[in-house]
């Protein structure tokens, strides 16, 4: 790891980010929602602006 990064170049998830992760999960199974489906509703895309990259 270097300055929060991991061997694959991706940054390291902290526990915070992992619980808010689970329970986002927890929220669209409980809704009935697939992960597409949860998706569309948010209005996230697997694609990130350019800005972000």
């Amino acid at each position: 790891m270097v300055d929060g990064v991991g061997a694959g170049g991706e940054p390291e998830s902290s526990d915070s980010l992992r619980t808010f992760g689970a329970v986002v999960q927890a929220l669209r199974e409980h809704a009935g929602l697939s992960r597409e489906e949860f998706v569309d509703r948010v209005g996230l895309s697997k694609h990130p602006p350019p800005q972000w990259q």
